[in-house]
């Protein structure tokens, strides 16, 4: 575990970043059928749940829709991504530099089952606080330094032994 820490930190996924792993390869509005995947307005009896207690998507993510909102690092806008350029762009597409609302995505426990979706989105300003917000932290990987003069040397030693 010292080693998880060490090399990796967490921070808000961008919108792209959620979006791509909350659908999992899917091109449906939903991984799967709404009731086993989120909790809602329909099924949370007007309540926040325990994680993990609905199904996973195709990548053992737990609970992607429904539950509460999550909060993602993007600034809200309503049309950022309309129209995508650039081949760049439609495979990581950024949001706004800036904005005075942030994205939450994937819809709540007290959000109708129509709303429930992996397109839907809505913003919020970074102060407001509810019970129908979350968050969903990403890893990310941080090479140590230290090792890379190892991993330059273990790629060039097949060079290094037809020398020998």
């Amino acid at each position: 575990m010292k080693i998880a820490k060490r090399y990796t930190k967490s921070r808000l996924p961008t919108e792209a970043e959620w979006e791509y792993a909350a659908r999992a390869g899917s091109t449906a509005s939903r991984y799967g059928a709404l009731d086993s995947i989120a909790w809602h307005s329909g099924n949370s009896e007007a309540e926040i749940h325990p994680v993990e207690k609905k199904e996973k998507n195709l990548w053992n993510l737990h609970d992607m829709l429904g539950n509460v909102w999550k909060w993602l690092a993007d600034w809200y806008k309503s049309d950022c991504y309309q129209p995508l350029g650039t081949a760049q762009q439609k495979a990581d597409p950024k949001g706004p530099p800036s904005g005075t609302d942030r994205v939450v995505r994937g819809g709540g426990w007290l959000n109708n089952p129509s709303s429930v979706r992996l397109s839907n989105r809505d913003d919020n300003q970074p102060e407001f606080r509810d019970s129908n917000l979350g968050i969903r932290c990403a890893r990310e990987v941080i090479p140590p330094l230290t090792l890379l003069p190892f991993f330059s040397f273990v790629r060039s030693a097949p060079q290094a032994r037809k020398n020998f």
